[in-house]
């Protein structure tokens, strides 16, 4: 699961951009994009540094950047895209 906190400004929302994905157990999903959206359903950059939030329910499951290392958990200032990784 993830959910983004403190949203404001141009952002009404935040959707999943990629499709739903099987993640075979102890490998690491493909690429899953979330975008901030105006009310409109367009694409919006945010106006200010968002904090966010990945839980699992999964004991194991671990969210991950490109690297392989946990995921940051803000999304900058000016941007609409946030990628990361699953694996349980």
């Amino acid at each position: 699961m993830f959910v983004a906190v403190a949203a404001s400004g141009a952002t009404a929302k935040f959707v999943f951009t990629t499709d739903p994905q099987t993640i075979k157990p102890n490998e690491i999903s493909g690429p899953i994009t979330v975008q901030s959206q105006n009310a409109n359903g367009e694409k919006a950059n945010t106006t200010e540094t968002i904090d966010l939030e990945f839980s699992s329910t999964s004991l194991t499951g671990e969210f991950l950047n490109s690297s392989g290392n946990p995921v940051s958990t803000v999304m900058a200032k000016n941007t609409a895209n946030r990628t990361f990784y699953y694996r349980d």
